[in-house]
C-alpha cells in the first residue's frame, strides 16, 4: 500500500537482488491509499528485490523491499 497526497502519474522500478532494473510500468497514483498486483514477474529473479516509485521529474517518492518466490 502507497499513500499519496496528490494524485499523479509515476513510474514503478522493480530491482533485482543483484541491483538491476528487472521490470518497470507505469503507475496512476490517486490521492490517499493506492495497491495494486504486479504481474508477469518472470524477468526478476527469486530473493529480496527493491521496488521504487518515482515521479516523471525522477524523485523518489517511495521504496519497499518486497521477496519474490516462485
Amino acid at each position: 500500500e502507497i499513500m499519496c497526497e496528490q494524485s499523479k502519474h509515476t513510474i514503478a522500478r522493480i530491482f533485482s537482488p543483484d541491483g538491476r532494473i528487472a521490470k518497470m510500468f507505469s503507475w496512476y497514483l490517486i490521492k490517499g491509499a493506492n495497491i495494486t498486483t504486479v504481474t508477469d514477474m518472470k524477468s526478476v529473479s527469486n530473493g529480496n528485490c527493491r521496488l521504487d516509485i518515482i515521479d516523471t521529474e525522477g524523485n523518489l517518492l517511495h521504496t519497499m523491499e518486497i521477496t519474490k518466490t516462485d
